[in-house]
């Protein structure tokens, strides 16, 4: 599976910028803060403070190692990480009481560094931000989560971003290394003209949630260059109006020249949340060692917890996938989960993908519901290649809805694409192939039902497999 690892991408400059700033520049330890102390909050809070309280300016955390609970970033200050630099987090399990969670294992209103309402700040340097994630989880051999054999679960009360603004703008995160985040490494609500750029985020593949950068209900940011190896999604867009507290539209995301390796969705679109999600752009990036290439999911199972929070689904739209390398188990999964008599007004439309080099060990999974189709659907220059051996659990029916979370304990699908309750799907110029493959991989390259407006021009299929299995 790490045929794409090895791949370097071209880091193309950062459209935004960081944010411009007073010329003051302090030290923390001008405000007390030594490596010794066991929490330096409250110094590095007294020097962001004070940089604020003078317009701006650059609060420096030095070389070492410094343990500190949160710190409220202020707006026009830069909070910059030194070579050698550490900031640890002593972050401690609090219960949130604002918490609509149906499980209390996150605050949401804890973070290590972040604000509500902040403008033009920023979080830079070639430091380390070390969020102690094992802090928050607990590891019980007897259990395992089907996502590469997760063993970790986590513990209440756990801060949910690490990195977390909500209703700011222009934020500037960059070049700075952040691992084992207790849930989430970075989290953006509601947040605008935004920009991340040659950040590396780590998190074991076995740890709870640890998304790697998830932009909720945000609109024109950048995320470039960035290295993310997480235990889920590596980068995720939403539309939590919910947890926002209005209607805010999730548009105009760029990710670009970025590498992905996580235990869940290189690539997650919607799945949390009823908000408008459109226009987004994903281009040269790399996918590898991962469970799901390219997820989009409006609406939730209501059996799912997060599911009762979901009223009627995102509409998801004009969406563009290209120029990318993707090396996972599945490499597309698109779909509607709920059923049963509910009012929906989410859908999935206009979704194009273009110059696609993939590798799959099972078929991509694009079913909408049959009173609401995925639509517009467009595939250009997709080079699959499927390998490994396929069973015959899916050759008679897909389950309806198609188990996206469990489905490790069945083989997969065994065509290259199955298609059901979808309106108008183009594929051109593309060849998918089997290749070191053995089972019942099927004839066709695809299966559709309750497809409408079907086209598929000068697609190939090349099938190698051995003890093949009618």
């Amino acid at each position: 599976m790490a045929r794409f690892g090895h791949l370097l991408l071209r880091r193309k400059e950062q459209t935004g910028e960081t944010p411009l700033m007073n010329t003051i520049s302090l030290d923390i330890r001008s405000f007390g803060a030594d490596t010794q102390h066991s929490d330096n909050a409250p110094f590095i809070q007294k020097a962001v403070d004070s940089a604020a309280e003078s317009g701006g300016g650059r609060v420096t955390i030095p070389d070492g190692t410094f343990r500190s609970g949160m710190i409220e970033l202020r707006s026009h200050v830069e909070l910059h990480l030194s070579h050698g630099a550490c900031l640890k987090s002593v972050l401690e399990a609090i219960p949130d009481p604002l918490s609509k969670a149906i499980e209390p294992t996150t605050n949401n209103r804890r973070w290590l560094i972040g604000g509500i309402g902040v403008k033009g700040a920023a979080i830079t340097g070639d430091g380390i931000i070390d969020g102690s994630g094992s802090d928050f989880w607990e590891i019980d051999p007897e259990k395992e989560y089907p996502l590469f054999g997760q063993r970790y679960w986590p513990k209440f009360h756990r801060p949910k971003g690490l990195i977390h603004f909500r209703n700011s703008e222009h934020i500037a995160l960059k070049d700075f290394t952040l691992k084992n985040a207790p849930c989430y490494a970075v989290w953006l609500l509601g947040c605008d003209g935004c920009s991340l750029t040659h950040l590396k985020i780590t998190a074991p593949l076995e740890s709870p949630n640890t998304d790697g950068i998830d932009l909720d209900c945000c609109s024109s940011v950048t995320v470039s260059g960035c290295d993310i190896s997480t235990g889920d999604d590596a980068i995720a867009i939403k539309s939590d109006i919910d947890e926002l507290g209005y209607h805010k539209i999730c548009e105009k995301i760029t990710v670009s020249n970025c590498r992905l390796r996580t235990s869940s969705c290189g690539i997650r679109v919607g799945y949390e949340g009823d908000g408008e999600l459109r226009d987004c752009v994903f281009q040269d990036n790399v996918i590898y060692q991962s469970m799901i290439g390219i997820s989009i999911m409006s609406v939730l199972d209501p059996e799912n917890p997060r599911g009762t929070l979901i009223r009627h689904g995102a509409w998801i739209h004009d969406i563009t996938f290209s120029d990318m390398a993707i090396d996972a188990e599945q490499t597309f999964n698109l779909q509607h989960l709920k059923m049963g008599g509910d009012v929906l007004s989410g859908k999935i439309s206009r979704i194009h993908f273009k110059n696609l080099d993939a590798t799959a060990h099972r078929g991509s999974y694009i079913g909408g519901l049959r009173d609401r189709k995925i639509e517009d659907l467009d595939f250009r220059h997709i080079n699959m290649t499927l390998s490994g051996h396929m069973g015959s659990d899916f050759c008679d029916r897909i389950p309806e809805p198609y188990p996206v979370w469990n489905d490790l304990a069945y083989s997969g699908i065994p065509w290259g694409f199955y298609f059901r309750h979808v309106e108008n799907l183009t594929m051109k110029d593309s060849v998918i192939r089997c290749e070191q493959a053995s089972g019942h991989w099927q004839d066709c390259f695809f299966r559709s039902d309750n497809v409408s407006g079907q086209s598929f021009s000068n697609v190939s299929y090349n099938r190698e497999v051995s003890e093949y299995v009618h």
